[in-house]
């Protein structure tokens, strides 16, 4: 259930109002606490922010420029990429882990690529790039039985509803 109720992207709406349990949370409540604008505009924009960059969902996540694309949420002073440890934490707690599984996975092939691209082909790395290049295959057949278990964990998720949802409460 938790990977539809975090697929909310909307920046006009307040963060806080979306994911109210938010607050109190160690590592992001000094956002909430320290606001003093008007229905917390700011530090909603810093969350959505996290939020947008952070979940897989979004369409900026895949954009390799998505941390200046976010700029314009953010206070004058803040810089999201010093933000590290907050961004890693915000992805350990809204993301499931077969989202976190396929996060890592895309890691691992990017570099590989990278790595893979930026060699020249040569009598003396031949044999070894030829090895990683056949392993690809391998390693792709892992990622889709990655991405087909979050597609399973959407389904089951999109196919259950909660008790309120269900009128049982």
């Amino acid at each position: 259930m938790i990977s539809k109720r975090t697929e909310v992207f909307d920046t006009d709406k307040i963060y806080w109002d979306t994911f109210p349990e938010m607050k109190i949370h160690p590592t992001f409540q000094h956002y909430y606490t320290e606001d003093k604008s008007k229905k917390k505009l700011k530090s909603s924009n810093i969350m959505w922010a996290f939020h947008l960059v952070c979940h897989p969902k979004s369409l900026m996540y895949y954009d390799p420029h998505k941390l200046d694309n976010v700029r314009g949420l953010l206070p004058k002073d803040m810089e999201l990429a010093s933000q590290e440890a907050e961004l890693e934490a915000y992805k350990q707690l809204m993301l499931t882990e077969a989202q976190k599984a396929l996060i890592d996975w895309d890691d691992m092939i990017k570099k590989r690529s990278t790595y893979l691209k930026s060699q020249d082909y040569n009598l003396d790395n031949g044999k070894d790039l030829d090895t990683l290049h056949k392993n690809t295959y391998a390693i792709f057949k892992d990622y889709q039985k990655v991405c087909d278990e979050l597609k399973n964990e959407e389904n089951s998720n999109s196919q259950t509803k909660s008790l309120s949802e269900s009128g049982e409460i």
